[in-house]
């Protein structure tokens, strides 16, 4: 991956470049950064790189000129992306990150400075990224976050690809809690369940965790997640992939008046205890169709599992522990439909 920096201020990076994991990828040519400065690119005797914007205004912009001529001098990788560093721009996110350190050979990053550039740039560029919905003095510290978050991507950067994936937005989750040693600092103790030893229980611990603390610090996220688990991949569409079809309106029928009965007192029984045995652990066994469990925080549905067996998965494994951590359990669908209405529409 080739990286070059259109900056007013290639200085400021330096330190950054040669420091942590980031220096050591730069070491091993994992990634290459080249920083280029428009000024170096001026024409008249002061050098100048900004003027006062027409139609009057506070501040300067940069000129168009220095910054096409920089980016012009460099060389031209098959897949490449020209990307100005903006408030105005998509905001960096982790997908975003992991889009450019696939997709892409070549990033070139134009540093905004002053009041910003002249409009003109914009038939240069291919993206503008931001780091968030505040204002920098300049773009060289959002495209410092940007180097940093796609190199630590590239194969070789992180010694264990495994980290990269157990971590705060891989999942569409905040990350877990973590702890190290000593076991107990200040009277504050580390989980019993991380001191087991039994790694199942630690990662259905550590999922709860993820489902508890994105619902409390990101309800944003947690929408997303959930959105993006009812879109699902297989025929069903949402929520699945069996031959039901869709919550509502699939060959069953939609719920209450489908060919099969109601849902809790048709031909195919209740919840729980009709002739299908129990949804998740009864004749029907394990992994077969169906939702049977509906895992609640807060008075709120944050999804339907098919099977107790992906009810684990979660950290959610009995009516008790469920009832242990303060939540609510619904197991009949009837009893669900009433409590929260919109599962009727998923």
């Amino acid at each position: 991956m080739r990286f070059d920096i259109v900056t007013l201020f290639p200085d400021c990076f330096h330190s950054v470049l040669s420091s942590g994991l980031l220096g050591k990828a730069l070491a091993k040519q994992i990634a290459q950064v080249h920083l280029v400065n428009p000024r170096d690119f001026t024409t008249d005797k002061h050098r100048k790189v900004d003027d006062e914007p027409y139609g009057g205004g506070v501040g300067m912009l940069m000129k168009p000129e220095p910054i096409f001529a920089a980016v012009e001098s460099l060389p031209i990788l098959p897949r490449r992306e020209v990307i100005l560093m903006s408030p105005q721009g998509q905001t960096i996110n982790q997908p975003l990150l992991r889009e450019l350190a696939t997709n892409y050979d070549q990033l070139v990053v134009i540093c905004g400075h002053y009041e910003g550039v002249d409009d003109r740039v914009l038939n240069l560029i291919t993206r503008e990224v931001s780091l968030g919905d505040f204002i920098l003095t300049g773009g060289e510290i959002p495209s410092m976050a940007l180097i940093n978050g796609v190199v630590r991507l590239l194969p070789g950067t992180v010694g264990k690809v495994e980290s990269l994936k157990a971590e705060s937005f891989e999942e569409g989750l905040l990350d877990f809690p973590q702890y190290t040693r000593p076991a107990d600092f200040r009277g504050w103790k580390v989980p019993d369940v991380l001191l087991s030893g039994n790694h199942a229980e630690i990662a259905k611990w550590r999922f709860q965790q993820q489902i508890q603390r994105t619902a409390s610090r990101r309800p944003d996220l947690l929408s997303k997640w959930q959105e993006e688990r009812e879109q699902g991949d297989g025929e069903m569409g949402r929520w699945g992939d069996g031959e039901m079809g869709r919550w509502g309106d699939g060959e069953m029928g939609r719920w209450g008046d489908g060919e099969m009965g109601r849902w809790g007192d048709g031909e195919m029984g209740r919840w729980g205890d009709g002739e299908m045995g129990r949804w998740g652990d009864g004749e029907m066994g394990l992994g077969h169709e169906g939702f049977g469990w509906a895992l609640v925080f807060s008075g709120r549905l944050l999804l339907a599992v098919k099977t107790l067996r992906d009810a684990h998965r979660y950290g959610f494994d009995s009516l008790e522990k469920l009832e242990e951590e303060g939540e609510s359990f619904v197991k009949k669908g009837i009893d669900l439909a009433k409590r929260f209405p919109e599962v009727g529409n998923i």
